[in-house]
């Protein structure tokens, strides 16, 4: 038993080093760590040494172990490792993660600062906590920025694979990799070419939805070839347009073009409407909706519905540009009578 923590980071008796750039226990933390490796045992600490306000923005050296919730396709936690570091003044950043070896800009080391900003990260500067015997996915997750002003901000705790940090920093490492070429971190092709789209909204008191639909000039087993949008008032308790075309060609080559370029994928969260009418935003006044469904070639979906505060500003962003699409498609075809 040790007095402190290796969480699989490779580690002596009073800390942990190796594997993600050698780090070890601030002196404030070293000898009072909770000697207990049992199955719940509680590990909790705060260096008082540790500064929760960091003057500098500008990170030169940057290693993480975090854990994130796959939203794309089957559920579940996958890990990441990397880091991103400035060997010289004048030189690139170099970013590595697995097997690849990057020299880049700061743009990842500034998606980076924003993150922390964002969740207040710095708050958690020299905090260990975590609890014994949970399962990996909440396993302690490893966070360490240093500055060009000497500045370090660092922590060690318990891992929530679905918090908001962990998801952009997945976003931004994505981001990063697409932008140098490299796309481990993309869904198979086969997922990605868009086979059908549905777009819903909220927008009170307006309920508008876009949607492939089946029609009965459709041959069976084939995918539908029609496209509709519909708009109901609440209010009045009228429709207000029910439009329906045949889905032009290049149409879903085109979806597929904004799906890649809004990254809508990564913002997908799993979730469809509720079927219980009690229990959907839907006809609710007051509160705004966003929900897609967006089916690759292989059928797996990557669905989204969010209401209410639930909706962030990239929801909103990529249901605009797909719909400013849409839109301009249904002004452009004329609609058949049904």
């Amino acid at each position: 038993m040790n007095n402190g923590f290796s969480g699989g980071f490779g580690g002596g008796s009073n800390g942990f080093s190796g594997g993600l750039g050698g780090f070890m226990v601030p002196p404030g933390l070293q000898g009072g760590f909770r000697n207990d490796d049992m199955c719940g045992g509680r590990v909790e600490k705060n260096d008082s040494g540790a500064p929760k306000v960091i003057a500098s923005k500008n990170i030169t050296d940057f290693s993480v172990h975090f854990g994130c919730i796959n939203r794309i396709g089957i559920f579940g936690c996958e890990f990441y490792d990397f880091t991103v570091k400035r060997d010289k003044e004048d030189g690139p950043y170099v970013l590595e993660f697995r097997e690849h070896r990057i020299e880049t800009d700061d743009r990842l080391c500034r998606d980076i600062q924003q993150i922390i900003d964002e969740n207040d990260l710095v708050l958690d500067n020299g905090v260990v906590r975590y609890t014994h015997g949970l399962p990996p996915e909440f396993q302690p997750y490893d966070f360490d920025a240093v500055y060009d002003s000497g500045e370090r901000l660092h922590f060690y705790i318990q891992g929530e694979p679905t918090a908001s940090w962990c998801v952009s920093l997945r976003r931004a490492l994505c981001r990063e990799l697409v932008r140098n070429g490299i796309e481990d971190l993309l869904p198979p092709k086969e997922d990605r070419n868009v086979a059908r789209f549905d777009l819903s909204f909220q927008e009170w008191p307006l309920k508008t939805m876009y949607a492939t639909i089946r029609t009965q000039d459709d041959d069976p087993g084939e995918r539908p070839v029609h496209f509709c949008k519909s708009v109901w008032n609440y209010e009045t308790g009228e429709s207000v347009c029910n439009a329906i075309i045949r889905i032009p060609d290049g149409f879903y080559a085109h979806i597929t073009e904004l799906a890649e370029q809004t990254n809508l994928r990564e913002y997908s969260n799993g979730q469809i409407e509720p079927f219980e009418t009690k229990k959907s935003p839907f006809g609710k006044p007051g509160i705004p909706v966003v929900g897609w469904c967006c089916e690759g070639e292989s059928r797996r979906q990557f669905n989204t519905f969010v209401w209410g505060d639930g909706i962030s500003e990239d929801h909103t962003r990529i249901a605009a540009v797909i719909r400013e699409y849409l839109e301009s498609v249904f002004d452009g075809v004329e609609s058949e009578k049904r």
